[in-house]
C-alpha cells in the first residue's frame, strides 16, 4: 500500500501537431503504462508551445484512472520553483 511515481519521456513529435496536448500513445512505455498504472497523470504547458499564453498556468489532464473519472484541470505553476498549486481563477 505504497504509491509509486514513474516518469515517462513523451516523443518527439508532439510539437509537430496543431494540437499539442500529449496523448497517453505519446509516452514511451505506452503499454506498459496501460497494463501497469492504476492511474495516469499529463502535465501540460501552454506557454511551453506559445509565448503569448499565461507561464503561471498549466493544465493537468488525467488519462487514465481505474477508480474514477478522466478530465483535465488548471493548475498554477511557478517556473521558479515548479511548484504546483490550486488555481482560483
Amino acid at each position: 500500500k505504497i504509491v509509486i511515481i514513474a516518469l515517462s519521456q513523451v516523443a518527439s513529435s508532439t510539437g509537430d501537431r496543431i494540437d499539442t496536448i500529449t496523448l497517453i500513445d505519446d509516452l514511451r512505455v505506452t503499454s506498459l503504462l496501460s497494463t501497469l498504472a492504476d492511474s495516469v497523470l499529463m502535465f501540460h504547458r501552454d506557454s511551453y508551445y506559445d509565448e503569448n499564453a499565461d507561464p503561471t498556468l498549466a493544465r493537468v489532464r488525467i488519462a487514465k484512472n481505474r477508480r474514477g473519472g478522466v478530465g483535465e484541470c488548471i493548475v498554477k505553476y511557478d517556473p521558479k520553483t515548479l511548484k504546483i498549486s490550486e488555481y482560483k481563477g
